[in-house]
């Protein structure tokens, strides 16, 4: 499998995916702390698949530009 990694992150946004489809289960559990630690998870998960598009955005203009 081709895996969107960016130039200037490890992450891989299959990786994200994966990641936070577990994180959904586990956000389900009964456990009031698996539940929240979980939801923070997702939450990190978002928040660094918008950083990684901004990276490749930047990239992309960079790469314009020269």
């Amino acid at each position: 499998e081709m895996c969107g990694r960016d130039w200037s992150s490890d992450v891989c946004s299959s990786d994200l995916e994966d990641a936070k489809k577990e994180f959904r289960i586990a956000a389900r559990d009964k456990d009031k702390k698996v539940k929240t630690t979980a939801n923070n998870w997702i939450k990190y998960t978002e928040n660094e698949e918008v950083r990684v598009k901004n990276l490749a955005l930047r990239r992309d203009y960079i790469q314009s530009q020269s």
